[in-house]
C-alpha cells in the first residue's frame, strides 16, 4: 500500500514492500498504478543473445535518434551503452544493442528503411578482458590546435602499447588570444610493465613536442 501527498509533485511518504507479483509503478502525472506484468519481460521467452554495434549518421534534425530507437524497440532490443553527438551539421549515433539472434536480419532490414540516416550494424563479442591485467588512467590534453596533433597522440599510444578505451575531443577558442584550442580527454589502459616514472618521462617529452599541457589522473569511474 502506498500513501502519497500532492505538493506540486507526488511525494512518497510510506511504502510497504509487496510481493513481486504485486509490484506497482506509480505514474506521477495521473497517479495511476500499472502492474509490473504489463511491461515487456523475457522470463517466458527467448532472451536476447546477440550484441550489435549500431551506428547511424544523418543531417541533424529533431527526432533522428527516436527514428532509430523506434526500430530497435520494435524488436525488444536493449541499448546497453552509446554515444550521440553533433559533428558539423550531422548527428552521429553509436550504440551497443542486445537483441535475439533470430531478429538480426529483420532488424537490419528495418533500420535500412529509416529515412535520412546512413545506418550500419556490426556483430560484436562480449567484452571478456580483465581490468586486472592493465592499469587504467585518464589522460587530458589542452594546447594550440594544429593539423596532426591527434595523430601524434595516437602514435605515442601505439609505441607505448597503450590501449584507448574511450576518447573525447573538442576545439574551442582560447579566452584571450581567440586562437583555436584543442582539448582531449581519454581513458587509456596501460601495460602492466609500464612504471609511473617511465610514463611521466614520456608524457613530458610528448608535451614538449606538441607545445601542449598534458596531465594524467587515476580513473575513478
Amino acid at each position: 500500500q502506498v500513501s502519497t501527498q500532492s505538493t506540486g509533485f507526488c511525494k512518497q511518504k510510506m511504502m510497504k514492500r509487496a510481493p513481486s507479483s504485486l509490484f506497482y509503478h506509480r505514474n506521477i502525472n495521473n497517479y495511476s498504478s500499472k502492474p509490473l506484468n504489463q511491461f515487456r519481460t523475457f522470463t517466458s521467452q527467448k532472451k536476447p543473445d546477440l550484441d550489435l554495434i549500431v551506428t547511424a549518421t544523418g543531417p541533424d534534425r529533431v527526432g533522428c535518434t527516436l527514428s532509430v530507437l523506434k526500430v530497435i524497440n520494435r524488436f525488444d532490443g536493449n541499448v546497453h551503452s552509446g554515444r550521440m553527438t553533433k559533428l558539423g551539421g550531422s548527428f552521429c549515433i553509436m550504440m551497443l544493442v542486445n537483441i535475439k539472434s533470430e531478429d538480426h536480419d529483420s532488424l537490419l532490414s528495418d533500420l535500412k528503411g529509416v529515412e535520412g540516416m546512413d545506418i550500419s550494424v556490426h556483430k560484436t563479442e562480449k567484452n571478456t578482458s580483465t581490468k586486472t591485467l592493465q592499469k587504467q588512467r585518464v589522460l587530458k590534453l589542452s594546447g594550440a590546435d594544429h593539423p596532426g596533433i591527434l595523430h601524434s597522440i595516437c602514435e605515442f599510444f601505439y609505441k607505448e602499447g597503450i590501449n584507448i578505451d574511450d576518447m573525447f575531443t573538442t576545439t574551442t577558442l582560447a579566452p584571450f588570444s581567440g586562437q583555436p584550442l584543442f582539448q582531449l580527454e581519454t581513458v587509456i589502459s596501460l601495460p602492466v610493465n609500464v612504471t609511473n616514472a617511465h610514463l611521466e618521462n614520456q608524457i613530458k617529452k610528448l608535451s614538449d613536442s606538441l607545445g601542449a599541457d598534458i596531465w594524467i589522473e587515476s580513473n575513478t569511474k
